[in-house]
């Protein structure tokens, strides 16, 4: 992804970075008065049954890769790769502040 603007407020309460990879656009913000994560939401069976959003994800083209490069920088997976009820293979690791991040590979192919 490349960084497409850093946003930074004058007394480092906030920062906003903008990441681009094609035409998709992500977002991601940090306030320096946070709350912690919610213990449930550290735990995948456990946050999945509460109501509001969960996670996010990405499709790569290789998910061996993907874990390669999450290993070479020094991020945790959480979960080993498995198969969906849809047929998609995915993991799960874990950001800074421990939130899940899906990574997905999806080989399907779709009329």
């Amino acid at each position: 992804m490349e960084k497409v603007a850093n946003y930074r407020h004058d007394d480092d309460s906030f920062r906003i970075i903008q990441l681009r990879l094609g035409s998709a656009i992500l977002e991601l913000f940090w306030f320096a008065e946070n709350l912690p994560l919610p213990e449930h939401a550290k735990d995948l069976s456990q946050d999945l049954k509460v109501i509001g959003t969960k996670h996010f994800g990405f499709k790569v083209d290789n998910l061996e890769e993907a874990i390669s490069f999450l290993g070479d920088n020094g991020i945790e997976v959480a979960s080993e790769p498995r198969i969906g009820r849809t047929g998609v293979r995915y993991l799960f690791f874990k950001d800074p502040d421990g939130i899940l991040v899906e990574v997905s590979q999806d080989d399907r192919v779709f009329d």
